[in-house]
């Protein structure tokens, strides 16, 4: 693992094909997308957030994340792009804990693509510093579920030279 801002990587993940089945006819035709436009499933980088770090997750942070990881694409050619995998990235996570938009928000409409993975139940980690996403969980308010995140290599760098760009 390499540490990038807040998080950290794995350098040579790949992305799972079992997401080409997991979600529905929809979602496959987006999962071959996103493979076609990465150029593969192998290698990715794979982030990676502990709890112990979660409390310091800031949009600040997360951007300076997402230059390094981009930058780390840039001189490692081989690398088809980023991918994460957490509740972290589940679209429903505004409606309970809106500080955390911004983690969502910093790839949309940058060319990442999100994947449906799993529903998780009582023991998932969106419980660990929040009593307030255990309770909504607990009234039916609210099941966390684990999506993926990809985030091809050329639009991550794309984005990046858009970052320059505003410098």
């Amino acid at each position: 693992l390499f540490p990038a801002g807040e998080r950290v990587v794995e350098p040579d993940s790949v992305l799972q094909r079992s997401l080409l089945y997991s979600g529905g006819l929809w979602q496959s035709g987006r999962f071959i997308r996103a493979w076609l436009r990465a150029g593969g499933h192998k290698p990715l980088f794979r982030l990676h957030v502990h709890l112990s770090e979660a409390e310091t997750l800031s949009p600040a942070g997360w951007r300076q994340t997402c230059i390094h990881l981009a930058q780390m694409l840039r001189i490692n050619p081989e690398v088809k792009g980023i991918v994460g995998a957490s509740w972290f990235y589940d679209p429903g996570l505004v409606s309970v804990s809106p500080h955390l938009v911004f983690i969502n928000e910093q790839l949309q409409g940058n060319g990442a693509f999100w994947f449906y993975s799993h529903a998780e139940g009582a023991n998932s980690g969106a419980f660990a510093r929040s009593e307030s996403r255990k309770n909504a969980y607990l009234e039916g308010r609210y099941t966390p579920c684990s999506f993926v995140v990809v985030w091809p290599r050329k639009e991550a760098l794309a984005w990046l030279q858009k970052e320059k760009d505003l410098r």
